[in-house]
């Protein structure tokens, strides 16, 4: 391609439903021409009107009509930047600079020796571009004209509509909208064309690329698109429209406009969008809805693919959220392995399916940008929920209520220490439980300690301002549990100076200090090829909200070759908290607080869990066995299975892989759901894999 056409590339394109649109998916697939390179085909050909443009892209102007002319490439022309691209091609080609055609012998077609015109100087907007018509319902023949090349009519305008366009503009009359109507005479619709022209008017020049809408997922609609544009005029253009279609509070494949902006931190379109009436807290309240039901206890299976309301799953709850552990709770927990604080089954059902809807104060203090958090703060985004500590949920929850997370956990998040000042200097509470998720929740003062590695300087900030003997609900965890869960010798040293350790007691699961400290980390550090072990130990230490429980499969899953490795790794990882373990059990024991006697829900005593491990912390282990009653529990102390602690520790030592893949005992709950049934993977399966 010559170097002036390369230069001439425009953002501005003309489409038209031609012979060669191509069907893809069972949809018309447009086929876009450059406006510069069509115009520099018509010049070779002589064309000089946009009509003899128009018919030869569709193919119905003989190409033998002329055989040399020039052509003022002024009619679809409405960007700056397209109008600069052209005056290289004019100022670089002296034939295309004339406003008259050269002309021609009747007989031959032949140019005359009539001598050429100079060199014009490049081209302006001013020059290409007819004068507005000043009146805001009426429109110039210039503005029409850039409309109609900068929008993307359904069908392609026809000769005649341009023919009509250019007998106004010879004539000097503006388009009124009835006007308009008649050029479009049914065959293209008016909206698409009234709304280039109030959007030219708002001070932005909208191309088509601006306002397509394929209403599905695979592409963001026009307002979502406009929301991360960093060009704040094609946000303002777009919301002028006087359109319902285009909503500043649009909501598309589980994000809105707001929170688009917010996340490409754009505090301009921020303003646009809450200017445009956008509702601050940034979500569907379907979707909220939704998703928050997904954390309700005792909740029926809750498919991915169809939205729920809170309401109306807990109507058909009998037992209250924030009821004690339940017996069936318990056997779901034995049947499978869960963390310490809460239930089996969080991340919520459906996994990475399932679509967060995080309110705008959230996207702002993750995005970590304070004048993002003012903006909505003062546009009375809702905040009721983060403000104080509540003991139960309202009847009637508004947005902050129905949110799993809240704006200083946001922050905590990504350690942003001037938002999380910010945050509590607005009066942000620091030991709020998001009760919408009543089985996974910390408070912010918790989740700073159970950052990995705890924030230390967000527990100073945020600990004399929080009720430290506060627990979680159902789990009844408290701050201490969590300190202990890390490992951490100073942090826990830090937070027993503001409490004392007596004061943790046990969880909901009767696990002590001591318990928690010898839980595994993540069920990859026990030995399950042993069939006591695999019965006897179900919680793990984990603080992550994202953690995912191992595979543990019986025999090969349908379709897999025999020769893949399963999810459960043969190999045990290397587990670098044995020394922090060691000093942790050291100093609980030192202080006198803890029971090497006590047992769990699952008559485990801490000792039960340090014999599970599969590379085991002997070191830990001896200093428990030589406590008071160390050696009775090492021999004596029975769990629900009946198994003691030197049970585990012998049948660990003799329950090698020895290059098994899967083990008779392991049946972790693996098929699908379908028609509300549970449709188990081990029905479809004969026998074991070879």
């Amino acid at each position: 391609m010559p170097q002036h056409r390369a230069e001439a590339k425009s953002r501005s394109w003309w489409s038209v439903k031609g012979e060669k649109v191509e069907k893809e998916a069972g949809k018309w697939r447009w086929i876009y021409i450059d406006e510069v390179e069509l115009r520099l085909k018509a010049a070779e050909r002589g064309l000089t009107r946009t009509s003899e443009l128009y018919r030869m892209r569709k193919g119905s102007l003989p190409t033998s009509r002329v055989t040399q002319s020039t052509i003022l490439p002024t009619d679809f022309v409405s960007d700056p930047q397209y109008t600069a691209g052209l005056s290289t091609i004019v100022s670089g080609n002296p034939s295309m600079a004339s406003d008259e055609p050269a002309k021609r012998t009747a007989s031959s077609g032949e140019m005359s020796d009539a001598p050429k015109p100079a060199k014009a100087a490049p081209l302006s907007l001013q020059d290409i571009e007819t004068k507005r018509d000043p009146s805001p319902s009426t429109f110039g023949a210039g503005e029409v004209l850039a409309a109609m090349g900068a929008c993307t009519p359904h069908g392609g305008h026809t000769a005649d509509m341009l023919e009509l366009v250019e007998q106004k503009r010879e004539t000097g009359r503006s388009f009124s909208a009835d006007d308009l109507a008649t050029l479009t005479g049914g065959k293209w619709p008016i909206v698409p064309l009234l709304e280039t022209l109030e959007a030219r008017r708002a001070g932005h020049y909208l191309t088509a690329d601006d306002l397509i809408d394929t209403k599905s997922e695979a592409y963001p609609p026009p307002v979502i698109r406009a929301a991360s544009n960093p060009n704040s005029a094609v946000l303002e253009a777009i919301l002028s429209l006087d359109n319902v279609k285009y909503d500043p509070s649009v909501w598309w494949a589980g994000t809105t406009a707001l929170r688009e902006a917010l996340r490409a931190r754009l505090p301009a379109n921020v303003a646009v969008l809450l200017a445009h009436s956008a509702d601050p807290d940034g979500c569907s309240r379907r979707a909220l809805s939704d998703y928050s039901a997904r954390f309700l206890r005792f909740r029926p299976h809750l498919s991915a693919s169809n939205m729920v309301e809170r309401g109306a799953v807990l109507a058909k709850l009998t037992t209250s959220q924030l009821a004690p552990l339940t017996e069936a709770e318990l056997t779901a927990r034995r049947a499978s392995r869960a963390r310490f604080w809460t239930e089996v089954d969080v991340p919520p059902d459906g996994g990475p399916m399932v679509r967060q809807e995080p309110l705008a104060l959230e996207v702002a203090a993750e995005a970590g940008d304070v004048s993002l958090v003012d903006a909505l703060y003062a546009a009375g985004a809702d905040t009721r929920g983060w403000m104080q500590h509540y003991c139960e949920m309202p009847s009637e929850p508004t947005a902050s209520f129905l949110s799993p997370s809240t704006p200083l956990h946001k922050a905590l998040e990504m350690r942003n220490m001037a938002m999380v000042k910010h945050l509590l200097t607005l009066g942000f509470a620091a030991d709020v439980f998001p009760l919408a998720a009543v089985v996974c929740c910390l408070n912010p003062v918790m989740a700073a300690v159970a950052l990995a590695p705890p924030n230390l300087d967000a527990y100073e900030l945020l600990a004399p301002r929080a009720d430290l003997k506060l627990r979680t609900p159902v789990f009844d965890v408290h701050i201490l549990h969590v300190a202990v869960a890390t490992l951490a010798l100073p942090v826990i040293r830090r937070v027993a100076a503001d409490i004392p350790l007596s004061a943790a007691g046990v969880t909901a699961l009767k696990h002590s200090l001591l318990h928690i400290a010898c839980l595994p980390l993540e069920d990859t550090h026990v030995n399950f090829y042993s069939e006591k072990i695999h019965q006897s130990i179900h919680e793990m230490r984990i603080l992550s909200i994202k953690w995912h429980r191992s595979t543990l499969w019986p025999h090969k899953p349908p379709g897999q070759p025999v020769d893949r490795t399963p999810a459960f790794p043969q190999t045990p990882p290397a587990d670098p908290d044995q020394q922090a373990q060691t000093a942790v059990a050291e100093y609980l024991l030192a202080s006198e607080t803890q029971d090497v006697r006590a047992e769990d829900a699952y008559g485990n005593t801490a000792l039960h869990y340090l014999a599970a491990y599969r590379t085991v912390n002997k070191e830990a282990i001896a200093i428990l066995r030589s406590s008071q009653t160390g050696e009775e529990v090492w021999t004596d102390s029975t769990n629900m299975w009946g198994f003691t602690p030197q049970d585990l520790f012998e049948d660990d030592a003799a329950a090698l892989p020895d290059g098994q893949r899967y083990m008779p005992f392991w049946r972790d709950p693996m098929g699908v759901w379908g028609g509300g049934k549970w449709r188990s993977a081990y029905d479809r399966v004969s026998g074991p894999a070879e």
